[in-house]
């Protein structure tokens, strides 16, 4: 069941995946960089605003019907490719009673999507040309023009993620030209910044310009960088958690502290982000043991919380091996705590759904074993913790 609006985020972080996964599975490299490809230009045809910066969405429906745009009926088919429909209709797996049900109804359309089966190659591209000018004469879906900062900060990072270092700062650069990192706004619409920023804008946006200026160095972007690290605390309450609204704001909207990832990573899991990327490793090891209690709890919520940790165990460094299936490695910290990541894979091009497991966890120095609970993630799934029992080395 097809759902056709078009969200930036989702793009964004769909390119920062494809981006990693091509880098772990070389065998998949060439449809990965190909899809990478395809999403970059078709951000820059549709989803570019007037104020350089991107968009966030298109709609579902035109002309009072949701995926108008974007479906196409046998017949239609047939006529605008000739020739060349027979093998086009069998990559494309179209029918003439349709290839999607309806949502409500689960009965098939009459009309198809273009969801190929199997790879393929520049073969097809004159009979995608042909009906991308079909389409263009049909109503267009409603672009939403406003550039919300964190989504746009979402792409500058997947673009760098993808090499794509100039199209990063040239975003990067408008948006610096449209907002007051005194005063950093949620949204800048028709060239006007508007609203206050949430945690999410602040952070992704100072981890997107730490990144950004670590591979094309600018003076511009280090010291927006180092603005954004010293008023980060804003967003935070007494009790160390950061919360969504900036401190003049908790009068009107109160204090909530986002933990849980949602379609974009939780609040809380991107400021964590930002403080380790930006060196500031004794910050986010507080944050990641206030943290810890809600890894454990739902950890199918929090697993950028957790691929965080990984983050915090590889830069700070001080490994000691545990025995333990060959994939287990203990990071120890302080007398008094240690955190657990566990790596498994079934093989080599599975690398990208591999398991990841970490937690802080309080131990008692005078004891000679340490009870630890593991939780094992999978990019889909979390299982229930594991409570095991490890002889102190």
């Amino acid at each position: 069941l097809p759902h056709f609006e078009k969200m930036l985020f989702d793009n964004a972080l769909f390119l920062t995946n494809l981006a990693k996964a091509s880098r772990v599975m070389p065998s998949y490299e060439p449809l990965f960089r190909r899809t990478i490809s395809k999403t970059i230009n078709w951000i820059q045809s549709e989803m570019m605003n007037s104020d350089g910066l991107v968009g966030s969405a298109l709609d579902a429906d035109s002309e009072g019907e949701e995926g108008k745009f974007y479906v196409w009926k046998y017949a239609e088919l047939e006529e605008l490719l000739g020739d060349h429909f027979a093998n086009f209709k069998e990559l494309f797996d179209i029918r003439n009673e349709g290839n999607f049900l309806d949502e409500a109804t689960r009965s098939l359309t009459g009309e198809n999507l273009l969801h190929a089966k199997e790879t393929y190659d520049d073969a097809y591209e004159p009979s995608l040309e042909i009906l991308r000018i079909a389409r263009s004469v049909r109503e267009r879906p409603l672009f939403d023009h406003k550039a919300v900062v964190c989504w746009n900060a979402f792409l500058v990072e997947a673009l760098i993620e993808c090499g794509e270092v100039d199209f990063a700062s040239k975003i990067a650069n408008r948006l610096l030209d449209h907002i007051n990192l005194e005063n950093l706004p949620r949204t800048v619409t028709m060239g006007e910044a508007n609203g206050r920023a949430a945690l999410e804008d602040h952070a992704a946006l100072l981890s997107a310009l730490h990144l950004l200026n670590v591979v094309k160095p600018d003076i511009r972007y280090a010291e927006a960088t180092q603005k954004l690290v010293q008023t980060l605390d804003a967003y935070k309450s007494p009790q160390g958690l950061y919360v969504s609204t900036h401190s003049d704001e908790h009068h009107l909207f109160g204090a909530v502290a986002p933990v849980f990832d949602q379609p974009t990573p939780s609040g809380n899991s991107l400021a964590l982000r930002a403080l380790i990327l930006t060196g500031k490793e004794n910050e986010a090891m507080t944050l990641i043991q206030k943290l810890s209690g809600w890894i454990e709890r739902a950890p199918a919520a929090t697993e950028e919380i957790s691929r965080c940790f990984l983050m915090l165990a590889a830069v700070d460094g001080g490994y000691f091996s545990v025995d333990w299936n060959d994939n287990v490695l203990v990071v120890k910290r302080t007398d008094h705590t240690i955190q657990v990541a566990t790596v498994a894979q079934d093989d080599a091009e599975s690398v990208i759904y591999s398991h990841l497991t970490e937690l802080v966890v309080d131990v008692n120095p005078s004891t000679e074993c340490l009870k630890i609970s593991v939780t094992f993630c999978s990019e889909t799934q979390c299982l229930l913790p594991i409570v095991r029992v490890l002889r102190r080395p």
